[in-house]
């Protein structure tokens, strides 16, 4: 890890931060038939560990949680760095 005062000016710098839920590929028959109450399955199990990104790239992984009645992920694993 760099220097604390190497880094100090960058701080505060806001980040994006992605949680990945899943991919899928539909056909474009299937995007036009989505309509309010459709389902788009993906192959995450329910209660499996999602991909966070932070700039497009992958720095670890979690899983998701509810905390005060907002949606929240919990990290398990930080690393790979896997450009996406």
């Amino acid at each position: 890890m760099p220097n604390l005062e190497q880094i100090a000016p960058f701080l505060k710098m806001p980040l994006d931060v992605q949680v990945e839920l899943g991919r899928r590929t539909l056909s474009l028959r299937d995007i036009l038939n989505l309509e309010a109450g459709s389902v788009i399955a993906f192959h995450t199990r329910a209660g499996g560990n999602l991909n966070l990104f932070i700039g497009g790239v992958r720095i670890g992984s979690g899983e998701i949680l509810s905390r005060r009645g907002t949606m929240a992920l919990r990290v398990g694993g930080i690393g790979s760095g896997k450009r996406d």
